[in-house]
């Protein structure tokens, strides 16, 4: 990752992982659709009202922060999407899971694979959020499966599509372990297509005990 010249207006439009894997195929599966922008690089901390010039200085540290330029790793980069909500929105929507930081998954003696349903919660409820895309670092170490009222499909080799059958915000999801001969661990990310949250997992799997006999 590098820093963008701030000197000049610069748009800097890049490809994800998945767009480069479809237009790599050359079948005309490659379609711009859609874009998104975020500000992730945006400390809104450094906002300071009490800053000697005035109002109009109030932002003056957060203009002279670095722009960091865009990367493909959909992990890494477009954590704080920005959004569009309806004209006198009161509440920003927030977006949390259940479990809400780490899934601990193991392999049984007798070979069975253990999961673990990991629930979204949307509020406020009222808003339309039942479509949630998933990505997974490292699908050597879990894979995502049906959950509760809800159906995954793959849609990349690390990303899934989760959506909740019911008109309920919110849905559900199912993590499965790999079977391994050591104990790892890989990130899951969650992201909500329509309000742009995003919560990050920790899925650590143990090491299968016949394999490692």
């Amino acid at each position: 990752m590098g820093y963008l010249d701030k000197s000049t207006v610069t748009v800097d439009a890049i490809l994800t992982k998945r767009g480069r894997q479809l237009l790599a195929q050359g079948d005309g599966s490659f379609q711009v659709a859609k874009f998104a922008v975020a500000d992730d690089e945006i400390n809104y901390d450094l906002w300071d009202t009490n800053h000697s010039k005035g109002t109009s200085y109030y932002g003056q540290a957060i203009e002279n922060m670095p722009m960091t330029e865009a990367v493909p790793s959909e992990d890494k980069i477009m954590r704080y999407k920005l959004m569009t909500l309806p004209k006198n929105t009161l509440v920003i929507p927030t977006m949390t899971t259940a479990p809400s930081q780490e899934v601990n998954l193991s392999t049984g003696t007798a070979g069975s694979i253990s999961f673990q349903d990991v629930t979204i919660n949307i509020f406020p409820s009222t808003i339309t959020a039942n479509q949630f895309n998933v990505y997974v670092s490292d699908v050597s170490v879990c894979y995502i499966g049906t959950g509760v009222q809800a159906e995954s499909q793959t849609i990349g080799s690390k990303n899934y599509l989760v959506t909740n059958n019911s008109s309920a915000a919110g849905g559900s999801f199912r993590v499965r372990a790999r079977i391994l001969t050591e104990a790892r661990s890989t990130t899951v990310t969650v992201a909500s297509v329509s309000t742009g949250n995003v919560v990050q997992l920790q899925v650590n799997v143990a090491a299968n005990p016949i394999l490692t006999a």
